[in-house]
Formats: structure tokens, C-alpha cells, sequence
């Protein structure tokens, strides 16, 4: 194949993007607000309190009780782990897990996110997802490839929708080694779990994922999943998917979006990636996308498109996920932030710069599940690029810390899509929660496409949401 030049080709997408470029979407940003300007419960109402729970120390948190009516709580788990190397083999190992209690039927989002490291040799390694059972959901199977030391730092994203009966959960994040000699090494792992009970009336998740391998090798949009739902009144939709795009015959780039009743691509939110080399099958390159969409009152499609942008080859996708979460406005049970939009972010900078940010409110025991990606690109020179979430400054979170490798390929430039994710404590007061970046090694110019950062909390009394840019 005889891919287009790369340098004619980020032409070709800065017309793509300039129609919209810059339009960043920031919705529901918490604030304490007078009576006169309060979008939420009336005089006399009790507002949701949500039970929450804090981030582990070590591979397992247990949730906190919360003082509202147990129909009016979004409940949380999450736990984190330390980086390094761990001896898993071709058993199923448990990486973290952490549990909670459902007082009813409802809807369970589990999201899960880790970096594959280089360790000592070459390896392939699954990961998944359990839901009750230390057992990888099939839905949900990662496989990736670390072959080489600059392969080093590769995100690996995953998430899954289950609806679930009242009583205790518990999900895993698990992983094997498949093939090679060398040992997986898993980089400041997380996972997350957020409930959602069916008796709310306002706030509803839905989902589409099984295990699925889907290819198409024509230019124009495709339908890889789409999910259909009822919003009783206008608001906002969070979508969420990820997967793997592999190798099926020859070299190719995939672009990736959204759409809301209908096949035009939502230009906010677009991702990218290349792949040029492996051997076909389900081993290859991670791709994710979260957004914030508005909604009308009544029926709607969202779906997850894919398309060849260049190359020859067919697209393959292997478990690709769409997760959704619709929030009406206003809506005192959660809050929502996004920062999102067209936009085409560039630095050279060796020092750590503010790419999103999105202002929350915070108070004792508050939980806020934070999501962040982008698509990365070579846009001049090779260069290796951190990313990383904080809280009030440019001080990183070193255990959401990710980094990619961005280097000239056999196609036309290395774009990749990086993932971070992390469920975040907000002491009592107002707070800015930042995606980061800098460039860790190399002479290239750091670039990054349509960064989403999205931060989901549970909402408590007093609590304005308004929109803002």
C-alpha cells in the first residue's frame, strides 16, 4: 500500500476539524447556589447523598454509608494498585477488585484502565473483565502486545454495562499471559464501579457489548454498535466505548466517533489510530472515547461509527463496548462536568500543561469518576508523551500517569489513542480537576486530538448545576 503523506493528511483532518474547532462543551458544573438561582430540590426537599467509597490503598475498598432513601443513590467501589511486574501466567490472575452493596435492581457501569510496561522480554497479554466471579466476561477481552521496550507505557482501557440484582458485587480486573517469555508488567492499574438504581427516575445507564469481532473496509461510517433509549425529559447522555482495533490483512487507519440519531459523525469527540504492523487476529492497538451529548425529551440512537481513513486493509474491531449514561437537567441525584470539543492541542514543552480542566464541587466522602482520553500523533519529529489527571494545579497524579511512544511507522505517523481513568476524593470546597500533559523524551512536537476529559458525581443538597464554557 502506498498510504497518504502524513504531513497532506493532518491537512486533510484540519479541515475536518475547523468547522467546529475549539467549540469545548462544559455542563453541569456544581456550585453552592442561593434559593433564587437553585435548580434543585425545593424548599423542604431532601436532595440525593450518595454512598461512597474511597480509592484503595492496596487492591480492594469497601464502600461508606450515606444518609439518602437508597433509590436516590449512585453507590461506587474502586480500587488501585502499584506498578510493576506481576507473575501472572496462562491461569487468570486477579489484578484488583472491590465490592458493593445494591439495595435493588439496577444498572452496574465497571471501568477498568492500566498501562502494559516492559519488564524483562516480549509478551501478550488478556485482560477482562468479571462481574460477580473472577472469570473474564467474554464481552470484554483485551488482547495486547508488548514486543519491545519502546512499546512500553501502552494504555489499555475497558469498561462494561451490566444490569444487576439487589445484593453484594464484586468486579475484578483480570489478566493472563498468552504467549512470549517475558513478564507482564501492569502500570498504576485501575478499576472502577458505579451503580445506578433502577428506582431513580431520573438518572439511567444502558449498554450494548458481546463478544463480537466486527470489519469493514469501506471509507464512509459504519454502524459498529449502536444503543436506543427513552430520555423522559431533556438533559445530557455520557457515551463511553473502547476496544481493540487489530490487524485483518493489510495496513490501515481507523477513525472512530459518535452519533445521536443518525450517521453524521459528532465532530467533538474523533479518534484516530493506525495499524500497520502484527499478525492478524485479536491482538492490537486500544482505542477509547468518552463524550457529554444533549439530549431532547423522547426516543434516541446513539451509535458508535467506525470508517477507513486510509490504507488497504479491512478494519477489524474485537469486543468494541458502548456504555451510556443519561442525566436529565437539572438533576439533584448526579452532576456531571464535561470539557470536551474539536480541538487540535499542540506543545512542545518538557513541563507539565493544562490540556482540559473541569471545575467541581467537593465535600466529605464525595466521590467523582473521572474519564480522560485522546488520540496522539506525530505531527513532526518522534517524541514520548506523559498524560496524567490533578487536582487543583499542575501537580500530577503519578497512579494515573500514562504514556505513549509517538515514532515514524511503515504508514504515515504513529497516531494512537491513549486512556485515563480514576475515581477521585473532593475534599469540602470548589475544585478544578485537570487533564495534563508534557513531553518526556524526543524533539517532537507533542500533539493530541479531540481530548475529552468527563467527570461524573453524585449529587447532594444545595448543588447548582448550570451551564458554562
Amino acid at each position: 500500500m502506498e498510504p497518504a503523506p502524513h504531513r497532506l493528511r493532518l491537512s486533510h483532518r484540519r479541515v475536518l476539524q475547523h468547522a467546529a474547532m475549539r467549540t469545548a462543551l462544559a455542563l453541569a458544573l456544581a456550585m453552592v447556589g442561593s434559593p433564587v438561582h437553585a435548580l434543585g430540590p425545593e424548599p423542604g426537599q431532601s436532595a440525593a447523598r450518595a454512598l461512597v467509597s474511597d480509592r484503595a490503598d492496596a487492591d480492594q475498598a469497601t464502600p461508606q454509608a450515606g444518609g439518602a432513601p437508597s433509590s436516590a443513590r449512585l453507590l461506587s467501589c474502586s480500587a488501585a494498585g502499584a506498578s510493576g511486574p506481576a507473575a501472572v501466567s496462562g491461569d487468570t490472575e486477579i489484578i484488583l477488585q472491590c465490592s458493593l452493596s445494591a439495595p435493588e435492581s439496577g444498572s452496574l457501569l465497571v471501568v477498568a484502565n492500566t498501562a502494559l510496561g516492559w519488564h524483562d522480554a516480549a509478551y501478550t497479554a488478556h485482560l477482562g473483565i468479571g462481574v460477580d466471579a473472577p472469570e473474564p466476561d467474554p464481552a470484554v477481552d483485551r488482547w495486547v502486545s508488548v514486543e519491545a521496550p519502546e512499546e512500553s507505557g501502552r494504555s489499555v482501557p475497558l469498561s462494561l454495562f451490566r444490569p444487576v440484582p439487589a445484593g453484594e458485587h464484586t468486579v475484578f480486573l483480570l489478566a493472563r499471559c498468552v504467549d512470549g517469555e517475558g513478564t507482564p508488567s501492569f502500570l498504576a492499574p485501575v478499576l472502577s464501579a458505579v451503580y445506578v438504581p433502577a428506582a431513580t427516575g431520573s438518572v439511567a445507564m444502558h449498554g450494548a457489548a458481546s463478544n463480537m469481532t466486527w470489519t469493514s473496509a469501506t471509507s464512509a461510517f459504519t454502524t459498529v454498535r449502536e444503543v436506543s433509549f427513552t430520555a423522559p425529559e431533556s438533559g445530557w447522555v455520557i457515551p463511553q466505548s473502547d476496544g481493540l482495533l487489530t490487524l485483518s490483512d493489510l495496513p490501515y487507519e481507523a477513525h472512530l466517533a459518535f452519533s445521536l440519531d443518525g450517521m453524521a459523525a459528532d465532530p467533538a469527540v474523533d479518534r484516530w489510530a493506525d495499524v500497520y504492523d502484527g499478525t492478524p487476529g485479536c491482538a492490537g492497538e486500544p482505542f477509547a472515547l468518552v463524550s457529554a451529548i444533549p439530549v431532547s425529551e423522547g426516543e434516541h440512537t446513539i451509535r458508535l461509527l467506525a470508517r477507513r481513513h486510509s490504507g488497504d486493509g479491512t478494519i477489524r474491531l474485537c469486543d468494541p463496548t458502548l456504555s451510556l449514561l443519561y442525566v436529565p437537567s437539572p438533576c439533584p441525584a448526579a452532576v456531571l462536568n464535561a470539557a470536551i470539543g474539536n480541538l487540535t492541542w499542540s506543545s512542545s514543552a518538557d513541563g507539565w500543561q493544562e490540556v482540559r480542566s473541569s471545575a467541581m464541587v467537593g465535600s466529605d466522602g464525595r466521590w467523582s469518576l473521572v474519564l480522560a482520553n485522546a488520540s496522539v500523533a506525530l505531527a513532526d519529529e518522534p517524541y514520548t508523551v506523559a498524560l496524567a489527571l490533578a487536582v487543583d494545579g499542575l501537580d500530577p497524579l503519578g497512579d494515573t500517569e500514562r504514556t505513549v511512544h509517538v515514532w515514524e511507522d511503515s504508514g504515515d505517523g504513529s497516531d494512537r489513542s491513549v486512556s485515563l481513568a480514576a475515581m477521585l476524593p473532593l475534599p469540602p470546597g470548589k475544585h478544578t480537576i485537570h487533564l495534563l500533559a508534557r513531553r518526556l523524551a524526543g524533539e517532537g512536537t507533542v500533539r493530541l486530538y479531540d481530548p475529552s476529559l468527563v467527570v461524573v458525581q453524585p449529587g447532594i443538597e444545595g448543588f447548582l448545576p448550570f451551564m458554562a464554557r
